[in-house]
């Protein structure tokens, strides 16, 4: 079994930790003077000229997604073992508990020669595992524009490099998503294996049963996802008020109810960032009901109140094709780079037949999604976090797997949004919703 250590003490670290379990990692190395020496979540914090000194050459998991000074920091000296937690499907370090030891992380063991695709962390686990799994023909090839840098040390490490690929008739399973289409051009005679989704879904197999609840809770009915972009209006909260309309709402929505007597019947958030820094009012908030990601343990460490139910949110990365879409919300769900995309799942779930968007721009004025500008108050996000920029090109992607899914079961999204740049779906007028 490889250990492997973690660079960055901080959040995103200790979900890595979380994901790996602790017999998996040595230590910590971080930058700040202040954490060195001591320990976080029991593993010991170094420095990088501790870890440089110990001269054992294993890998770095290097966690912080502002990465560039690391990155420079390592090369500078001679250190090309380490993977980037932007190259590993995000569902992998998320914060859910051990999902890396679970076996059915990896369910599929062929028969006959395996081959993993793709340099990455993923890519170790992977031959980890059939290693592990005394698997006899394990091979590894890098994916077309992998430095020459990194080739070596992993092959050391973790098995031979195949070559050419062509000779390959096996089962070919690939690191990561976006990989796909290239494994099934080099290697046409093997069995291909997205391992990445397999792994995304078989984290998904152990459901939440309280959120069984909202099984078809709502059939037949209409309902309103209500985003927080700067076309929101407070009128139009009041006349959803008025009619009685089904909400789902997200993230700060909290921030107009000092101005309206209209509250979501739902609310969602995922961004961990937010569960962290905002717990309190989410706590406080005015809502029937509440849906918290679970993968922020400290959150779920305290006495949490019966009205706010976890959820599975994986992570599962994309770039060029659209995304799963889960229809069954108790077993998870994924995240589309957007908490709408989370909330038209579960409307599906809970049975609604017509979907209404509102408030949802899909147009930031600003990188980052707490600027002034992108939502409907200015001070929308009062505490400074550090919020990633918002990817536009595939939360489209996700917008457009819910309409696949939805046109082929019968169910309406409607943007009912007041301007705005998505055109993904069907526009309707929002006062024409209303009209007697």
């Amino acid at each position: 079994m490889e250990k492997y250590y973690i660079w960055g003490a901080g959040l995103k670290g200790s979900r890595m930790l979380n994901n790996l379990g602790k017999e998996k990692v040595l230590s910590f190395i971080d930058n700040s003077v202040k954490l060195q020496n001591s320990k976080v979540d029991g593993i010991p914090v170094i420095s990088f000229e501790t870890y440089l000194s110990r001269k054992d050459n294993r890998y770095i998991i290097v966690t912080p997604f502002n990465d560039s000074e690391i990155i420079a920091q390592l090369e500078a000296s001679g250190v090309y073992t380490y993977f980037r937690i932007m190259d590993c499907p995000a569902h992998l370090h998320s914060g859910y508990p051990h999902v890396i030891d679970n076996s059915d992380i990896f369910p599929h063991i062929p028969d006959g020669p395996v081959l993993v695709y793709g340099f990455g962390l993923y890519a170790a686990l992977l031959l980890d595992y059939f290693r592990q799994q005394n698997c006899t023909q394990i091979f590894w090839a890098s994916q077309k524009g992998c430095a020459e840098e990194f080739i070596p040390s992993f092959m050391k490490t973790f098995g031979p490099l195949l070559s050419p690929p062509q000779q390959f008739s096996g089962t070919v399973f690939a690191a990561l998503p976006e990989l796909g289409d290239e494994v099934r051009r080099l290697y046409p005679q093997a069995k291909f294996v997205d391992a990445s989704l397999e792994s995304a879904y078989a984290i998904m197999k152990v459901p939440f049963p309280r959120l069984t609840e909202f099984d078809n809770l709502h059939a037949g009915k209409r309902c309103f996802i209500v985003a927080t972009g700067p076309s929101l209006k407070i009128q139009d909260l009041d006349v959803l008020h008025a009619h009685h309309e089904y909400c789902i709402s997200l993230n700060h929505i909290y921030k107009a109810f000092g101005k309206t007597a209209w509250r979501p019947d739902y609310y969602m958030c995922g961004d961990t960032m937010l569960i962290r820094d905002y717990a309190q009012e989410i706590r406080d908030m005015e809502v029937p009901v509440k849906f918290i990601a679970w993968n922020y343990p400290p959150f779920w460490d305290t006495q949490v109140p019966d009205n706010i139910y976890p959820f599975l949110e994986c992570r599962y990365e994309y770039w060029t094709q659209e995304p799963p879409f889960n229809s069954n919300f108790p077993y998870g769900v994924f995240t589309g780079y957007s908490v709408t995309y989370v909330c038209i799942q579960f409307a599906v779930y809970a049975g609604f037949s017509e979907i209404y968007l509102i408030g949802c721009d899909h147009n930031y004025a600003a990188p980052q999604t707490g600027a002034a500008g992108n939502h409907f108050v200015k001070d929308y996000q009062e505490k400074k976090v550090n919020t990633p920029a918002y990817q536009k090109d595939k939360v489209e992607l996700a917008y457009r797997s819910a309409r696949q899914y939805c046109d082929t079961h019968g169910i309406k999204i409607y943007n009912a949004t007041r301007g705005g740049k998505l055109e993904v779906f069907e526009r309707v007028d929002f006062d024409s919703l209303f009209a007697k």
